[in-house]
């Protein structure tokens, strides 16, 4: 049989995911402990329902790669001035975990 040209422009959203998680569980485990790791934070704003399948995707992901994952559910009547003053708020968190070069 023969080998299937595939189309170059076209990825495969699975490999790329299961590659991104296996090296972001390999940084997790490799720091035993000793630099604290962040965690995911996932915003939705209002109450879509099918956004409840891409968060419980994301939850998962977050436990498959050792990290904390964090839900935050926000009105819709929320303002983008709102949003970014709230994001803002998450990354000046002292207690937040950050990266750090080496």
């Amino acid at each position: 049989m023969k080998d299937e040209v595939r189309d170059h422009r076209l990825i495969d959203g699975q490999a790329i995911m299961t590659r991104i998680l296996t090296e972001v569980s390999a940084h997790v485990a490799a720091t035993g402990g000793v630099q604290k790791i962040g965690r995911l934070v996932s915003v939705s704003i209002g109450g879509n329902p099918d956004i409840a399948i891409y968060v419980r995707n994301q939850a998962r992901a977050a436990q498959r790669a050792g990290i904390r994952f964090d839900q935050q559910l926000w009105s819709d009547e929320v303002t983008q001035e709102e949003c970014q003053q709230l994001i803002a708020e998450m990354n000046d968190d002292p207690a937040a975990a950050r990266s750090r070069s080496s």
